[in-house]
């Protein structure tokens, strides 16, 4: 019962947002336990856009929208998942994976600088499922950093 009226209540907080350009599109949450609120009044949701039909990591400060980072579909990365979205000591972490036998887990560190959000560095783990050997851990740090805004997601993965 609760989970509900948390539902309805978030559903009712985010049924609306308009898109960097004004336009007006509804984004609805996937699932609750893909959401971080951070301090400053911002809210980063995994969202489906309606009117697209696709996944989307959405930013919003007060209820304003900020931008929206796209989501690859399985069809796009076979296996692709979003792991979480984690409140961090200095912003927020989104965690992806996706593949079969060759699998990736990437996370991806959003820094809060001067009142915005700047990707700082993107981890990468990958293994063979087929062998027993350890994976591969690597991490590729901005400097500077990037704008959230000017993020692609499939461009790092």
């Amino acid at each position: 019962m609760r989970l509900i009226i948390l539902l309805i209540a978030v559903y009712s907080s985010y049924g609306t947002c308009s898109t960097r350009n004004g336009v007006a599109k509804n984004a609805v949450p996937i699932d609750t336990l893909h959401q971080v609120v951070i301090g400053s009044g911002y809210k980063v949701i995994d969202v489906k856009n309606e009117s697209t039909n696709k996944r989307e990591i959405g930013v919003w400060r007060f209820d304003k929208d900020v931008c929206h980072l796209a989501l690859p579909s399985q069809d796009d990365y076979m296996g692709f998942s979003v792991n979480w979205i984690k409140k961090t000591s200095a912003g927020f972490q989104l965690s992806i994976e996706y593949g079969s036998r060759i699998y990736y887990r990437k996370d991806f560190n959003f820094y809060y600088i001067n009142d915005h959000f700047y990707l700082t560095g993107v981890r990468t783990e990958r293994f063979d499922k087929s062998k027993d050997e350890k994976g591969k851990t690597q991490f590729k740090s901005f400097k500077p950093p990037i704008p959230i805004e000017n993020v692609i997601i499939t461009d790092y993965m």
